[in-house]
């Protein structure tokens, strides 16, 4: 079961991060696609204090959030998580064999000892077979 919780956990990392690639590629479109379009418009003056006022929006945001590359990446690590979460209590609930007051310290300390028992029983079926 823990190399299925485990592969699960991993494919799942992997299509979260590129659904997260693939809405940063849409946003710095669209962000691109709104500059042309202020750059197109009538009233330049106008457009000029939106930017304005929506600059001082960013930046007083970032200085909320300590900078504005780390609040996306730690979103982003926020969001994996969750999604690592998720993901780990529905295997639980479908498997139901799992404690659900597991902390992640004793998920990790019986991965650890399900992969000993493992190595401990081919090493013993290894020893078995050349006894024979």
């Amino acid at each position: 079961m823990d190399g299925r919780l485990m592969k699960a956990v991993k494919d799942a990392v992997k299509d979260l991060k590129k659904t997260v690639s693939s809405l940063s590629d849409k946003l710095t479109h669209l962000e691109d696609e709104v500059k042309s379009l202020r750059s197109s418009g009538d009233n330049p003056s106008e457009e000029n204090k939106e930017s304005d006022e929506e600059d001082d929006v960013d930046k007083a945001l970032e200085e909320e959030d300590g900078g504005d590359k780390e609040s996306k990446e730690s979103e982003e690590e926020d969001d994996v998580n969750n999604y690592i979460r998720d993901v780990t209590n529905e295997v639980q609930k479908e498997h139901g064999d799992v404690d659900d007051n597991m902390d992640e310290d004793t998920a990790q300390m019986i991965g650890h000892a399900e992969k000993h028992e493992k190595a401990e029983a081919e090493k013993a079926k290894k020893e078995k077979r050349g006894g024979e």
